[in-house]
């Protein structure tokens, strides 16, 4: 009788210990349960503050779209900036050069060589100047038209620029083929130059940049340097 008496005291201890275990067992799970539900909280918690809704959502997710965008259009803009300055990297623009009725396309060329060489007194200029073509349409009483002139490298086109000074006080001009966006560049800087030497200053414009007093105030923007052949 003590045998079976003492196997039923180990079989209640066992119970009690099990009961135990399973209410342990019981507490470890409402404890995980409120910590993932804690979790999930603090999660859309920090989601309302960051979004308070979720218009807020849709439209920092539209801004971000924008920025890519705009981001891509600049640099798309950029990229055909380049191709086009690379593209006039040979070319010369003169105005103001005497315009017949019956001018003969291929006499212009031969005027520009005259003008380069004789006037300008470029050396070896016709072997500088490749192509002359008027620009637009002949119009009755009207400026005589631009010429766009190409030159067979950039160094050419450098060496008929450097001597624009010759053609001071003349009706002729010769300059750069600017893009818009150069143009726009230029005639900032020529504004700024004219309002310096207004104010007596000593101010000119050198290679794109702008110089007052000897100091540099605006310089044009910069492309990757092309080839010198062109």
């Amino acid at each position: 009788m003590q045998f079976v008496s003492s196997h039923q005291d180990e079989i209640a201890a066992l119970k009690l210990q099990l009961n135990e275990a399973n209410e342990a067992i019981g507490r470890l799970r409402k404890d995980a349960a409120s910590l993932g539900k804690s979790v999930e909280d603090f999660g859309s918690m920090v989601k309302k503050k960051v979004f308070p809704s979720e218009e807020t959502a849709l439209k920092a997710a539209n801004v971000a779209e924008e920025v890519k965008r705009t981001v891509s259009k600049v640099v798309d803009e950029q990229v055909w900036e380049t191709v086009e300055r690379k593209a006039r990297a040979c070319s010369i623009r003169v105005t103001g050069l005497e315009e017949s009725a019956d001018e003969n396309p291929s006499s212009i060329k031969d005027k520009i060589v005259a003008l380069f060489s004789d006037r300008m007194r470029v050396k070896n200029a016709a072997n500088l100047v490749e192509s002359a073509t008027r620009i637009g349409q002949k119009k009755q009483g009207e400026r005589p038209r631009a010429i766009l002139v190409k030159t067979v490298s950039e160094q050419g086109r450098r060496q008929i620029l450097v001597a624009k000074p010759t053609l001071k006080g003349l009706a002729v001009g010769v300059d750069e083929d600017r893009t818009p966006r150069q143009l726009a560049e230029h005639f900032h800087q020529v504004k700024l130059m004219k309002e310096a030497r207004a104010e007596k200053k000593h101010a000119r414009i050198v290679g794109g940049r702008l110089f007052i007093n000897g100091s540099l105030v605006v310089a044009a923007s910069q492309v990757a340097p092309t080839s010198t052949k062109c």
